[in-house]
């Protein structure tokens, strides 16, 4: 995984080192800002939930091994469990 911040006051975090595998019954990742680059979506911005005042390891670093811990429970069942957004629990993209 790749952890960075930017200039927006945010972070980013990537897969980097492995191609993360599509579900049987779905067409793209779940909870991603990008497909190809692999950008995981672990919290709202406009909600505010990071901000840099915040540490890497106490709160990126935890999202994105829950992340990964719901991402492989998509890759058998395609449902993803890991709230966010409606679309990504039921929807079958």
């Amino acid at each position: 995984m790749d952890f960075s911040k930017n200039g927006t006051g945010s972070v980013a975090v990537y897969v980097i080192n492995q191609k993360l595998k599509i579900a049987k019954n779905r067409k793209t990742l779940p909870h991603v800002y990008d497909n190809e680059t692999q950008k995981l979506c672990l919290f709202t911005p406009k909600k505010k939930e990071w901000n840099l005042r915040r540490t890497l390891i106490d709160y990126i670093i935890p999202w994105a091994l829950e992340w990964l811990d719901f991402y492989e429970h998509w890759l058998i069942s395609g449902e993803w469990l890991g709230g966010g957004h409606d679309e990504y629990a039921t929807k079958n993209d």
